[in-house]
């Protein structure tokens, strides 16, 4: 038979072994969160950089365009420098457009993910502060049950000394009666 100790051990180890595996999990979201975080930031580096190297090619290609397109021109006026209508600078600015688009869906993303590991993180904390109050608590009124128990064995004791002498001296007195 198990007994109210071995009944609040197994509680308590159950307790213990679930807090356990909360904080092992908040631990896991943490590193996913502190990795998310390096991954924006060096995707924000990384941004800039490719910024800086898509103006770089833009404004060489527009000096290059230029350049070919006034090879057979004659005309002064900047209008007529266009083949077909054909405007490479609008064109690298549209691709340019693009390229921020997808990367900032990607951020986007990224940071959507980021608050969801922190929300997740920011619940199991919740929940082991919430089991730890709980083992607070358990343990607290363990000792307050334990001391009531002792306290009644001493009432139990002193009631069962009193008993005893109590039928020790009926036992007197009949066998006083008994004599007379």
């Amino acid at each position: 038979t198990t007994t109210p100790k071995s009944l609040v051990r197994m509680e308590r180890n159950n307790v213990k072994s679930s807090i356990d595996k909360l904080q092992a999990r908040g631990d896991l979201f943490t590193r996913q969160l502190i990795k998310e975080k390096k991954r924006t930031n060096e995707l924000q580096v990384r941004l800039k950089e490719v910024n800086a190297q898509i103006a770089q090619i833009r404004e060489s290609n527009k000096q290059k365009a230029i350049c070919l397109l006034n090879k057979y021109s004659t005309t002064p006026n900047d209008a007529y420098h266009r083949v077909d209508g054909v405007n490479p600078t609008s064109l690298a600015e549209s691709n340019q457009k693009k390229i921020v688009k997808t990367l900032e869906s990607r951020l986007g993303k990224a940071l959507v993910r980021r608050n969801q590991l922190e929300n997740e993180n920011s619940l199991i904390k919740d929940k082991i502060d919430k089991l730890r109050r709980k083992i607070a608590n358990d343990i607290k009124n363990r000792e307050r049950m334990e001391k009531e128990l002792v306290q009644i064995k001493d009432d139990m004791d002193e009631i069962m000394e009193r008993a005893a002498i109590a039928a020790d001296e009926r036992e007197k007195l009949i066998a006083k009666r008994n004599q007379i």
